[in-house]
């Protein structure tokens, strides 16, 4: 049962998120955690443990104040992420 355990803890996992009325920011670090795998008890600088990251409904996430107009955000089919232009 042991092994089992120590199996699962190094696999990497799938992780979907819901952008739908996240934070631009808030989500950005919460998906930076999964991908270094800050989230697992044997996170190390120097090792790759982190996980996939799939997040959905990008399109509708929420900005304070007028972030919407003052910064301009676009998805990358390529990489999949936000990228931000000042």
């Amino acid at each position: 049962m042991r092994r089992v355990q120590q199996w699962l803890l190094f696999a990497r996992q799938w992780h979907l998120l819901d952008a739908t009325g996240q934070d631009v920011w808030v989500l950005g670090k919460k998906v930076a955690n999964y991908l270094a795998g800050k989230h697992k008890p044997i996170y190390h600088p120097f090792t790759d443990c982190g996980d996939h990251v799939v997040v959905i409904n990008c399109k509708d996430v929420a900005m304070h104040g007028f972030n919407w107009k003052n910064q301009r955000f676009f998805f990358d089919k390529v990489c999949s992420i936000f990228n931000l232009i000042l």
